[in-house]
């Protein structure tokens, strides 16, 4: 989910060439909506699906992923398989968990690049490779 918004609008002002963002919930899709209509955001793509459902339909290569699911629904392995085809060869992924890293079961391909810690939550810096 997309949240607020801030990391995607953040990475715009920052020079990316195209942000998708993922929001099944149609209140914060119509709060997302009315932020890049503000911000005449037209390289913002706003998806009103489930993650599954959004990862299914893309096929454009990304450079950088966040993979920040909800932590209730332990969603990582699925949705790192599913995000895993349409992730650029060198490409940055971003995890977030509230467990160790390594209990994630990511693609064999992603390299960890940096990991951290602030309370319950683990962020990890990776990077695809063949």
């Amino acid at each position: 989910c997309s949240g607020s918004g801030a990391l995607a609008f953040e990475a715009l002002s920052r020079g990316a060439a195209k942000v998708v963002m993922i929001e099944p919930d149609p209140i914060q899709a119509r709060f997302l909506k009315e932020n890049i209509q503000l911000l005449k955001a037209d390289n913002c793509q706003l998806l009103t699906l489930t993650a599954q459902q959004a990862l299914k339909k893309l096929n454009t290569p990304f450079d950088v992923i966040f993979l920040d699911p909800p932590y209730g629904l332990d969603l990582w392995q699925e949705l790192a398989v599913l995000a895993d085809p349409i992730i650029a060869e060198n490409a940055f992924i971003y995890v977030e968990a509230d467990r160790e890293l390594s209990q994630l079961q990511l693609p064999s391909t992603w390299q960890k690049i940096k990991e951290t810690k602030a309370g319950i939550v683990r962020a990890g810096l990776y990077q695809k490779h063949a």
